[in-house]
């Protein structure tokens, strides 16, 4: 959602989904903080007008419940063939 309008999404195809499980792995063995990457977390800003889910986070807290209210100091969307890149801008 943003500014209280709907995104639409797609669900991840296979080679999506796998690049989530290989960037996940990849980020947590370099921060070292396993517990400070997630995958499609929500993060909710501005009342909740928007909203987000980003591929990958780093750097939130993991261990806390419901949507984050922050932003991460990284997230990760990876596009694919399918993904209009200028909306995803």
């Amino acid at each position: 959602m943003s500014n209280g309008h709907r995104i639409p999404c797609t669900p991840a195809g296979r080679r999506h989904g796998g690049a989530h499980a290989a960037g996940a792995f990849a980020l947590a063995t370099a921060a070292r903080e396993v517990h400070k990457i997630g995958v499609d977390v929500g993060v909710a800003w501005n009342d909740g007008k928007n909203l987000r889910s980003p591929d990958l986070v780093v750097g939130l807290d993991m261990l806390q419940p419901g949507w984050a209210r922050e932003a991460p100091p990284l997230a990760v969307e990876y596009a694919d063939a399918s993904d209009d890149e200028a909306a995803l801008r």
